[in-house]
C-alpha cells in the first residue's frame, strides 16, 4: 500500500452508483448493505496502482484495475452470485491459489453448457462442490470461440485470489472449512448460506467435463491438473475429535497472546486453529463429534481451558486458562518437540559442514510479504489515544498499541473499577457518545466490562494495512 485517504461523501455516492451499475445482479437494498450511504470509505493504492476500496471497520469490498470495478472475495462470498461462475476442479486449484491464470482445459462444463459471455468480461471461479468463488478475473476466450476450437488455451486471467495480499488485508476469514490456502475442497455440508452450492454440485456430477461441443475428447487434463494430488482419505470421528484436539491445544500455544484477547471463535478457527494443523491433514469440525464450532467452544470452556463471553450474540475466547494442567502438560510435549527438531537440525548441520568445508550461510527468507493491521481513530475517540494523536489526525496504531492506549486513558481518567474479579470500567462522556448508542442505556458512570469497550472500540476504528516486503537494492525489509 503506497498510501491511502477516506474518501468524501460525494465520493462514496458515486461509488455507489457505478457499483450499481457495473454489478446490476445487485439490488438497491443489497448495494447499501456493503457500502452504506454515510459509511467512511477508504481508499488505498496499491504498488501496481490497484484501488482497494474498504469500509470502515470491514473488509476491502471493491478493488479498481484498470480503470475497471471488481469485487473481492469477502464481497463474492457474502453474493456468490453476483458474477458469472466458472467451475473447475479441486485438482487444479492449488495452482490458482499460487497465482496462476486458469487454462481452458481446466474449465469443467456443466449440463446446460458454458454460458455467453465474451472475452473481458469478469467471472469467478468455483469448484462445484463448494459453491464459493475462490478467484475473480476476466475471461480471456469468448464463448463462441471455445464452440469453434474446444477448450483450449486461455480460459480466465486471474486478478485477485484467496488468499493474497488482497485477502489478507480483510479479516482474513473463510466461508467455510474447505477453503484451505493451498487447496479448495469440497464443502464439509451444505448449509443455509449455500443454498444453491449442493445443486450445483449434484448437476455436474455427471457432467461432461472433457471439452465444449463435443471437440474435447482430446484434451489434456494435466495441462490443468497436477494428477499426482488427491484428496485426503475420510477420517473417523475419533481421529478427528484428537485432530480437533491437538489444533485447538496447539492455537492457544503458538497463536493466542492474551494480548489478542478478547478474540471472536470463528476468527480463532479461521486463523489460528487451521493455521496449526499438520501438514497434509484436513481439519473438519463437522467430521467429528462435536460438529459445530460453537460446541467446541462450550465444551472447552466446560473442561476449563478457556473462558468465553458473548459480544454482540457472538462467542468470543475471553482468556486462556493457562495454569490448567492439561494446557501445561501439552505445551511440555511442544518443548520436547521443538528439541527433537533442534537436535535433528544440528545433527544435518553438522553432517553438512563435515561434507563441506565452506558451507553457506543460511538464506533469509528474501521473498517475505508481510501484512500488518494499523487502526486510526476517528474525530471523536482521538482523545483515548492522547494528546499526539489528537494533533496528528493520521496516526496509526497497530492493535496491542491501540489496547495499551485504551488501558492507559482508563488509568490517567481513573475509569477503572475492579469488582467480583471481573474487569469493570465506569464509562465517561468520551465512551458514551463515541461507543454505545442512546437505546443500549449506557450513560456516564455505568459499569461496563473493559472487553466490551475493546472490542466497541476497534469496531469504531478505521482499517489500514501495512505491506512490509524485502528491498533487494537495501538488502532489508522495508513498508
Amino acid at each position: 500500500v503506497t498510501n491511502s485517504h477516506q474518501l468524501s461523501g460525494k465520493d462514496v455516492k458515486r461509488i455507489i452508483k457505478e457499483v450499481s451499475a457495473v454489478f446490476p445482479s445487485l439490488s438497491e437494498k443489497e448495494v447499501k448493505k456493503i457500502i452504506p450511504s454515510k459509511s467512511e470509505v477508504t481508499v488505498s493504492k496499491m504498488s501496481n496502482k490497484t484501488l482497494v476500496y474498504s469500509v470502515a471497520g470491514g473488509c476491502p469490498v471493491f478493488f479498481e484495475y484498470e480503470d475497471e470495478l471488481f469485487p473481492t472475495v469477502y464481497t463474492l462470498w457474502e453474493y456468490p452470485g453476483m458474477l458469472q461462475t466458472v467451475f473447475t476442479y479441486s485438482e487444479v486449484s492449488p495452482k490458482v491459489l499460487a497465482g496462476a491464470d486458469l487454462m481452458l482445459p481446466g474449465f469443467i462444463v456443466p449440463p446446460e453448457g458454458l454460458g455467453t459471455f465474451e472475452a473481458g468480461d469478469q467471472s469467478t471461479v468455483s469448484i462445484p462442490e463448494n459453491g464459493y468463488p475462490f478467484a475473480v478475473g476476466t475471461m480471456q476466450t469468448g464463448s463462441e470461440e471455445i464452440k469453434e476450437k474446444g477448450l483450449k488455451g486461455k480460459g480466465v486471467k486471474v486478478l485477485h485470489h484467496f488468499p493474497d495480499v488482497l485477502w489478507a488485508m480483510g479479516s482474513k476469514s473463510i466461508p467455510n472449512a474447505g477453503f484451505l490456502q493451498d487447496r479448495i475442497y469440497p464443502a464439509p455440508e451444505k448449509s443455509d448460506g449455500d443454498a444453491d452450492v449442493g445443486e450445483v454440485a449434484d448437476s455436474l456430477k455427471h457432467a461432461d467435463i472433457s471439452g465444449a461441443e463435443g471437440e474435447g475428447d482430446n484434451i489434456d487434463r494435466t495441462k490443468a491438473v497436477d494428477t499426482s494430488a488427491s484428496t485426503s482419505a475420510p477420517k473417523s470421528a475419533g481421529n478427528m475429535d484428537e485432530l480437533v484436539d491437538t489444533c485447538f491445544l496447539k492455537a492457544l500455544h503458538t497463536k493466542v497472546a492474551d494480548a489478542d484477547l478478547p478474540m471472536e471463535s470463528s476468527k480463532f478457527f479461521s486463523n489460528c486453529m487451521l493455521a496449526s494443523r499438520p501438514a497434509g491433514t484436513d481439519l473438519d469440525i463437522k467430521q467429528s463429534s462435536y460438529k459445530k464450532l460453537s460446541k467446541l467452544i462450550k465444551k472447552m470452556e466446560k473442561r476449563g481451558l478457556i473462558t468465553v463471553k458473548q459480544i454482540r450474540k457472538e462467542d468470543y475466547i475471553a482468556s486462556v486458562v493457562r495454569d490448567h494442567e492439561i494446557y501445561k502438560a501439552f505445551g511440555e510435549e511442544l518443548k520436547a518437540e521443538a528439541s527433537a527438531a533442534a537436535t535433528a537440525a544440528a545433527t544435518a548441520t553438522a553432517t553438512a559442514e563435515a561434507g563441506d568445508a565452506s558451507p553457506k550461510k543460511p538464506q533469509e527468507s528474501k521473498n517475505r510479504i508481510e501484512v500488518h493491521e494499523m487502526f486510526r481513530a476517528p474525530s471523536n475517540l482521538r482523545v483515548v489515544f492522547g494528546e499526539e494523536a489528537v494533533q496528528n489526525k493520521d496516526m496509526l496504531f497497530s492493535r496491542n498499541d491501540a489496547r495499551n492506549k485504551l488501558r492507559q486513558y482508563v488509568e490517567a481518567e481513573g475509569l477503572a473499577n475492579e469488582s467480583a474479579g471481573t474487569a469493570l470500567l465506569k464509562a465517561n462522556k468520551v465512551l458514551v457518545s463515541g461507543l454505545y448508542g442512546k437505546k443500549e442505556g449506557v450513560t456516564v458512570d455505568s459499569s461496563v466490562e473493559i472487553a466490551d469497550v475493546e472490542a466497541r472500540l476497534f469496531s469504531k476504528l478505521q482499517l489500514y494495512h501495512k505491506v512490509v516486503c524485502y528491498d533487494k537494492a537495501a538488502d532489508r525489509m522495508i513498508e
